[in-house]
């Protein structure tokens, strides 16, 4: 995108330098709608997240904006301009144009935006959306006495038959589909159908994504002591139930999460006896038990956990700081749960595939600690749909 969006800014002010000379006037109309309209489809890309903000970008933003705004002004004021055309004030206007479009993208050109790593995995990946209804219990969120539903986004292996191992994902408080498509495509891509369950489902319409903003944070973090427990534990129970008996499900369950998601795998884990493994990403909240709003009891719950654990930490994380790791490590210790712990030099958020925090080479050392962890506790490979007797190969 910074490349694509350099070399745009360069040709237009080159068009506009080729215009001028051609026509041999200095073009003041079309020259001020031009910057008018470039600083407002620059806007539209930050807005759209094709650019994602931040001080990369801010030296570019005041140029347009004062272009745009002297663009604005001169179209205002109806002034053409009185002075004799030159040929030669054209080209130094267009070199100086050039010279400071490089300026104000130096630091974009230098510091690229991430772009998140290829799947790795043989299985070309396809996804999916559903709502599930749990006729089991009735939506609590509401008069109406409906039975409670459930949306879920499924990342599955494309045009291949068999019956798969499922992880359940829980996504952060901000949303689902855009937060960690790279990591949903990595485990699809190794036979996993990975089914992701909407968590506000009841209070922000069907593929809301909160912004990666004050504004979103704010609102996922009062949405996380709005919601109650039982619905936390009761739709991720009803996702395992739906899928531990498709006929494409292998019935080996598995769950994975970050952030506040990351605390929802833990959770799942210790209230179900047949989740065989838990990936956990900087879970949240764990150490305080400040999940709803009347807390939780995640942490002494953690003696029901049956499966293997894997957990990972940044230690730049404001949200789950060395004392509160350490809580969660000796409780684990004292219970004997099954887990394994690795702590990085890493911020918050750091495999979330948006944002100035993500790290794609450490995401993906993540990954693949994930994977090895479901393809020995989950893997049973590329089992046919209906088998004929026999061992079957494993492909994982």
């Amino acid at each position: 995108m910074e490349t694509t969006l350099f070399l745009f800014l360069l040709a237009l002010e080159s068009a506009l330098m080729v215009y001028s000379l051609v026509t041999k006037s200095y073009q003041g109309k079309a020259r001020s709608l031009i910057r008018i309209a470039a600083f407002i489809g620059f806007a539209a890309l930050i807005v759209a997240s094709v650019i994602q903000w931040g001080f990369r970008w801010y030296a570019l933003a005041a140029l347009l904006f004062v272009w745009a705004a002297f663009g604005a002004w001169a179209l205002l004021k109806r002034r053409e301009g009185t002075k004799a055309y030159r040929a030669r004030s054209v080209v130094f206007r267009a070199v100086i144009g050039l010279l400071l479009v490089f300026l104000a993208m130096i630091p974009a050109l230098l510091f690229p935006m991430n772009q998140p790593p290829d799947a790795t995995g043989p299985y070309a990946v396809a996804v999916a959306e559903y709502t599930y209804t749990d006729e089991s219990r009735v939506e609590t969120y509401g008069d109406a006495g409906e039975a409670r539903k459930v949306n879920v986004a499924f990342w599955y292996p494309e045009n291949a038959e068999g019956v798969y191992p499922l992880v359940l994902f829980s996504h952060g408080s901000l949303g689902i589909i855009t937060s960690n498509v790279t990591l949903y495509r990595e485990l699809a891509s190794h036979g996993y159908v990975v089914a992701v369950p909407e968590i506000w489902h009841e209070f922000e319409p069907a593929g809301c994504v909160l912004a990666y903003d004050q504004a979103g944070a704010d609102r996922g973090n009062a949405l996380k002591l709005e919601k109650e427990l039982r619905g936390l534990d009761g739709d991720s129970r009803a996702v395992l139930d739906y899928l531990n008996t498709h006929p494409n499900c292998t019935s080996k369950l598995g769950t994975l999460g970050i952030c506040i998601g990351g605390h929802l795998s833990f959770r799942a884990a210790a209230k179900n006896t047949d989740v065989l493994a838990a990936v956990c990403y900087y879970a949240t909240d764990i150490h305080k038990g400040s999940l709803s709003k009347t807390g939780d009891d995640t942490l002494a719950s953690a003696k029901g956990i049956k499966g293997e654990l894997l957990l990972f930490w940044g230690k730049q994380d404001p949200h789950v700081p060395l004392e509160g790791r350490k809580k969660i490590y000796n409780a684990l210790c004292e219970l004997n749960v099954n887990f394994t712990w690795h702590e990085f030099n890493g911020q918050h958020a750091f495999i979330r595939d948006e944002g100035h925090r993500y790290d794609p080479a450490l995401a993906m050392q993540c990954y693949q600690m994930a994977l090895e962890l479901f393809h020995r506790k989950l893997g049973e490979g590329d089992l046919p749909a209906t088998s004929a007797g026999g061992p079957a190969e494993s492909k994982h």
